[in-house]
């Protein structure tokens, strides 16, 4: 895992304090950053508390797929996605931390140049790889493989020509 920042994927929110017993039992004691939501913590005056500013957020495959209405102004508001939260916070394509897709087989309904026949997951996993090109991945799932097309999301592993 990156020093600096690294992003966890899993299905449950709930799974947030064994991420942080797993990361600690490894020796490392960084923090795992409960959700996006804590990201929404920064503001145009004084940017992202300090406390946020690295370690590890842990995210649910739902909350990849959402977004979050920020206040530009007193008077206006914007829709982002908690996609772009992740990339701007990991940095942008120069980001060489770690994603973590734990539970993986959440984004095997991708079909890569079809989108409509993809869920909204799957595209956006296939999407945060190819926007961090340099990011180190992991894919972890206990579930089998019954398709080799499910696995299409791994664009990672090389197994396409890709």
């Amino acid at each position: 895992l990156d020093a600096q920042r690294d992003v966890w994927f899993s299905i449950s929110g709930d799974l947030c304090l064994d991420a942080q017993r797993d990361v600690n039992d490894l020796g490392c004691y960084i923090k795992v950053i409960s959700g996006c939501q804590q990201l929404d913590k920064e503001t145009r005056a004084f940017g992202l508390p300090s406390d946020f500013k690295e370690g590890i957020v842990f995210s649910t495959y739902a909350t990849l797929v959402s977004s979050v209405t920020k206040s530009s102004s007193a008077f206006s508001s914007k829709q982002q996605t908690r996609l772009d939260q992740l990339i701007a916070w990991c940095g942008g394509k120069d980001f060489e931390g770690c994603l973590i897709f734990d539970e993986c087989h959440k984004a095997k309904h991708y079909a890569p140049d079809n989108e409509k026949a993809s869920t909204k997951v799957a595209m956006a996993v296939a999407s945060i790889q190819r926007l961090l090109p340099r990011a180190r991945v992991v894919y972890c799932s206990a579930t089998g493989v019954t398709d080799v097309q499910d696995m299409a999301f791994m664009e990672r592993l090389g197994l396409w020509g890709t």
